[in-house]
C-alpha cells in the first residue's frame, strides 16, 4: 500500500480539527451569506468577522449608528434551549460566561448603538419558532422565556427584563 493509500485508508486519530473547520466554514458560509443580502439591499453597510463578536453588521460603513451582533454556533444534531444558551461552563471551579452572557456583553460595552443580539445556528430553538430567518427570544411561551430572564439575570449586573430582553433574536433557515 502506498503513502496516499494509507492517508486515505488509515482512520485519523483526532476529528477534532475537521470539527472546528467544519464550525468556521458555517459562520463564514453564514456570514458571507448576511453580507450578500444586506448587499442586494443596496444600503450602505459593513460586516465585520471575529471582531467584538463572531460576527457584527453595522447600518453604515461609513457613519454607523447600529449595530447587530451575531453569535454563530453549530450543533452536530439536537436542538437548542434557553437552558443550553444560558448554561456557563465551569474551568477550575470558576463559572465562564454563557453565550447569552458573551452576547450581553455587547450592551454593556456598546450600550443604545446595539439593534440586536443574534444567536445563529444549523440547529432550532424550539422555544422560539422560526420559519425562516430572525425570531424574537420575547416570542418565547412566557414561563420558558422568565427562566432566560432569570438565568441571565443571574450572570450578568443590570440585566434590565424591559429593556434588554427585546435585542435578543434567534436565526434559522431551518
Amino acid at each position: 500500500m502506498g503513502v496516499k493509500e494509507f492517508l486515505t485508508h488509515v482512520p485519523e486519530r483526532e476529528m477534532g480539527g475537521q470539527t472546528a473547520l467544519d464550525r468556521f466554514d458555517y459562520q463564514t458560509a453564514w456570514g458571507v451569506s448576511r453580507l450578500l443580502d444586506l448587499h442586494e439591499k443596496g444600503s450602505n453597510y459593513a460586516v465585520a468577522f471575529e471582531f467584538h463578536d463572531d460576527i457584527v453588521a453595522l447600518d453604515d460603513a461609513d457613519e454607523p449608528s447600529s449595530a447587530i451582533f451575531y453569535q454563530v454556533k453549530t450543533r452536530a444534531t439536537g436542538n437548542w434551549s434557553f437552558a443550553k444558551i444560558t448554561q456557563r461552563p465551569s474551568s477550575r471551579g470558576i463559572k465562564k460566561s454563557s453565550f447569552a452572557g458573551k452576547m450581553f456583553d455587547n450592551c454593556v460595552r456598546f450600550g443604545a448603538t446595539v439593534e440586536r443580539l443574534v444567536f445563529v445556528s444549523n440547529q432550532p430553538l424550539p422555544e422560539v419558532i422560526v420559519a425562516h430567518g430572525e425570531e424574537k427570544f420575547s416570542s418565547a411561551e412566557k414561563a420558558k422565556l422568565e427562566k432566560f430572564v432569570k438565568a441571565i439575570s443571574v450572570e450578568v449586573d443590570g440585566y434590565d427584563d424591559n429593556v434588554h430582553t427585546v435585542l435578543f433574536f434567534f436565526f434559522s433557515r431551518i
